[in-house]
């Protein structure tokens, strides 16, 4: 099936993880939560005529995998979670050609909030 030139987007807003990130030890010594925004772009055309899962993303094992990988051990930059996010989901779903992620951290005060947003194509993995 060819890819459209635009694709469509499966996303996730606002997922909470408690987990142990930040910079300095006295940063990572309890967990904070923080917040996801995940955008992937699919063609969900095969999806819409098969109604088969395997055929999709399946959002709650996406979140499964952004909470495993978040709690599977303290992080020092968000950077460098976000990096291991993304990879996963790549190498888990072919689908996904392209993903925006956000990542929030609420730890600054007079801020909503911190963190970084990030663009990956699959061809840079």
């Amino acid at each position: 099936m060819e890819v459209p030139k635009r694709l469509d987007v499966i996303r996730i807003a606002g997922l909470k993880v408690q987990t142990r990130i930040g910079y300095t030890s006295e940063e990572r010594e309890g967990p904070q939560v923080i917040s996801f925004d995940v955008s992937m772009q699919v063609d969900t055309r095969k999806a819409a005529v098969s109604r088969h899962l395997e055929d999709t993303v399946c959002y709650s094992q996406v979140a499964e995998l952004i909470r495993g990988i978040s709690q599977g051990r303290p992080w020092s930059l968000v950077e460098e979670l976000g990096a291991s996010i993304s990879a996963q989901i790549f190498a888990q779903y072919p689908i996904v050609q392209e993903l925006s992620l956000t990542i929030k951290k609420f730890v600054l005060a007079d801020t909503a909030w911190v963190g970084i947003e990030t663009h990956r194509s699959r061809n840079e993995f």
